[in-house]
């Protein structure tokens, strides 16, 4: 009895190991590193939600990553940081960064964002920034790289979501 339950748990363990006998196990693959690990405190997204002051926009994709990113300006703060989510669309890796608005103005390329919501301009290269009707500044950027237009085809996904849904659409 006691061989028949020894064998029984050495053949549990040996399964519950995921290599049976004779297997060489692999070195494990290096898993990629996320451009939202470079931003802020990667955390849960129930976490994430509750440690800001806004109702985020959360893309209907598949989202690899949630981290805490810090403000755009002033003290680090439950009301002042923002959200940065990673996730993937139509093959494309995407980083979308959420803010609330500072009390200041933001402006690129001579553009006032704050008074031209909804109207994305890019902030850099690779990236797009706008502001939101609901007080928001979101930034969206590929994580590697992607086409300008497909980039511009996402951030008009995503508008809609953040409350700059357009007359008659």
């Amino acid at each position: 009895m006691k061989n028949a339950i020894a064998a029984l748990v050495l053949l549990l363990v040996t399964a519950c190991s995921g290599a049976s006998h004779g297997e060489q196990q692999g070195t494990p693959q290096p898993q990629p590193t996320l451009l939202i690990q470079s931003r802020g405190a990667v955390v849960p997204l129930t976490a994430a939600v509750r440690q800001i002051a806004f109702r985020p926009v959360i893309p209907g994709a598949q989202i690899a990553a949630v981290a805490l990113i810090p403000p755009l300006g002033g003290a680090d703060s439950r009301k002042t940081h923002g959200l940065a989510i990673e996730y993937a669309r139509d093959g494309a890796a995407l980083l979308l960064s959420q803010w609330p608005r500072p009390g200041f103005p933001l402006s690129v390329n001579g553009v006032d964002l704050t008074a031209s919501p909804c109207a994305p301009v890019a902030y850099k290269s690779d990236g797009l920034l706008w502001t939101t009707r609901n007080g928001l500044v979101m930034t969206l950027q590929p994580d590697g790289s992607l086409a300008a237009s497909r980039l511009a085809r996402e951030a008009e996904r995503l508008l809609g979501s953040a409350g700059c849904r357009k007359k008659g659409r």
